[in-house]
């Protein structure tokens, strides 16, 4: 499955991979947020580094985003850590990272996982 979910402690990840439509990642958040073994989530990890698509949205898929990333920031909490290593992006998660602060969400893009992991677990 191109887009799926893991719980990594209190973080829900989030994994983009190859080409999806958009709306596919919308299902997979629910299907997170409905599985019964769900834990209180405290902060969400969206990676988009093996993305094949992530770079074609177009800015209104990415407003769209933010704004469903703040629909659900009662369920994951106000934290939301950005992971991509491409340029490109990179730099679509920016914009979403801008867009989000006006949302009153703490956002951060990383190129590492590792570090995105720390942060949003903190």
């Amino acid at each position: 499955m191109p887009v799926s979910y893991a719980f990594r402690g209190e973080v829900l990840e989030i994994r983009a991979t190859g080409a999806y439509a958009a709306d596919e990642v919308g299902l997979v958040f629910r299907a997170a947020l409905e599985d019964p073994a769900r834990p209180v989530l405290r902060a969400l990890l969206y990676d988009v580094r093996e993305s094949a698509v992530v770079a074609t949205r177009t800015t209104p898929q990415v407003r769209e985003a933010v704004g469903f990333f703040h629909g659900l920031s009662h369920q994951v909490g106000q934290r939301v850590a950005l992971v991509a290593t491409t340029d490109v992006a990179y730099g679509v998660m920016r914009m979403v990272a801008g867009w989000a602060e006006g949302q009153d969400i703490e956002v951060a893009v990383f190129r590492d996982p590792d570090e995105a992991l720390a942060w949003a677990s903190r």
